[in-house]
């Protein structure tokens, strides 16, 4: 591990279990909030990809 990550990960050992949890807790959420923006992203793709289809075909 590179010196930064060590140090990080030692602090973060250091922290009460309660205050470990919080911060668990909001990576989970913000890797939640992650996905779904890429999963909307790869949605309005899509819409657009099929957008862009009917369009030519009715060229």
């Amino acid at each position: 591990m590179s010196a930064n990550v060590q140090e990080l990960y030692e602090h973060i050992q250091s922290l009460p279990l309660k205050d470990r949890l919080e911060l668990l807790s909001r990576i989970l959420a913000d890797v939640k909030a992650h996905i779904e923006v890429r999963e909307e992203l790869e949605d309005w793709d899509r819409l657009s990809d099929e957008a862009l289809a009917a369009f030519e075909k009715k060229l």
